[in-house]
């Protein structure tokens, strides 16, 4: 089981200020493509995928576009400061992480591979 960030809906909306970038933690972004490759030259095979996306992917890359670093004091927490976004955004935000995992775009996912 691998997971990672994937490129999708999140990295073409928000570019630079995609959350999920977040170096020097993630080294290399892939896409679906990408990891099927690597899965295949390492000797596995793709099993399944499971995106598994969260509110985060809006949430912390909207924060990165209005300047406000990953630990801001006046957030308070981790980029899920009620003090940044209304509850409607929040609902907003966590709708649509749920409705692009489940088209296959969310920001994240899991691969399950098998030796081949």
């Amino acid at each position: 089981m691998v997971r990672v960030p994937i490129k999708s809906f999140a990295w073409e909306k928000y570019k630079e200020n995609w959350v999920q970038l977040d170096a020097p933690r993630h080294l290399i972004i892939h896409t679906l493509k990408g990891m099927k490759i690597l899965a295949e030259s390492t000797g596995f095979i793709v099993q399944k995928i499971v995106y598994d996306s969260e509110p985060f992917q809006f949430s912390g890359s909207e924060l990165y576009q209005r300047d406000i670093p990953m630990f801001d004091p006046k957030s308070h927490q981790l980029f899920v400061s009620r003090e940044h976004f209304t509850k409607k955004e929040r609902k907003f935000f966590r709708k649509e992480a749920k409705r692009l995992n489940m088209e296959e775009l969310g920001d994240q996912a899991i691969f399950y591979l098998k030796k081949r």
